[in-house]
């Protein structure tokens, strides 16, 4: 198993062409090359011996972006989550393991986007964002009329788990050769209205959802690929952990929105 890293925040504190000086919260300095982006939420991650592996970082667009210090010169847009810590913006911390997964409640449903890592602090800050025109986030976004567009959806744990197995991701575009998947599990009863009402009200599924950024493992990407036993163990595992509470979205609320709107257009 990799090594855990820690995460040790820093500031850019200096810029020369493309170099950034950093300086981190314990008194180091650091050097690394950006390609003309702004930075911030910047972070070091160290081994226990306070050696930094990984910089990462967010442009203005929240879009994260990691650099490894071992080959400074090159700019690095993949990032494998399973060694960080990831928070939304209400403070929850969210899987970065298979087997860190809560198991699914009852009642719920299990959504899966997947993505290129670069795209995760936008996901995570803004929610995931299905119909930009009504969802109301200045943040960038599709503009579909549905959820099951940009996700797969999965009504139960065998559904889910088997699709970890071999991906049965079916669609038209190249998201399937993607590094990273999003995990989310909202209320049925939000899902469906959403699936049908979503190009009116709401447009997106709230970051609070979001459970897990996972690898894109078994898919297209040839590059990521974990055996079927390794799967049903962290699916044994992740049906042991503790079950997630969120507050869900007032349908009602959403229904009276609509309905406001549609007056109004």
């Amino acid at each position: 198993m990799a090594e855990k890293l820690k995460s040790v925040k820093a500031e850019v504190f200096k810029v020369i062409n493309h170099d950034r000086w950093l300086r981190l919260e314990d008194g180091r300095f650091a050097r690394f090359v950006l390609p003309g982006y702004e930075a911030t939420n910047v972070k070091c991650w160290v081994d226990n011996k306070g050696n930094i592996e990984e910089v990462t970082y967010e442009d203005n667009y929240g879009k994260l972006y990691s650099i490894n210090q071992r080959d400074s010169e090159k700019h690095y847009t993949k990032t494998n989550f399973e060694n960080k810590h990831l928070f939304t913006p209400g403070g929850k911390e969210v899987a970065t393991r298979l087997e860190e997964l809560p198991p699914l409640k009852e009642g719920f449903i299990r959504l899966k986007h997947r993505c290129m890592s670069e795209s995760v602090g936008m996901i995570l800050n803004a929610g995931l964002v299905f119909n930009r025109g009504v969802a109301k986030v200045n943040v960038g976004g599709a503009c579909y009329t549905d959820i099951t567009a940009m996700a797969s959806y999965y009504e139960n744990s065998d559904e889910f788990w088997n699709s970890m197995k071999k991906d049965d991701f079916a669609c038209f575009d190249n998201s399937r050769y993607a590094d990273t998947q999003v995990i989310m599990d909202m209320p049925i009863e939000e899902f469906e209205f959403l699936e049908s009402y979503g190009r009116f009200v709401h447009g997106r599924v709230d970051n609070k959802y979001i459970v897990g950024v996972v690898r894109n493992y078994n898919g297209s990407n040839k590059d990521l690929v974990m055996p079927e036993a390794e799967v049903e163990k962290a699916r044994e595992q992740s049906e042991h952990n503790e079950e997630i509470n969120v507050d869900a979205n007032d349908i009602k609320l959403m229904r009276s929105v609509m309905a406001w709107r549609r007056r109004n257009r």
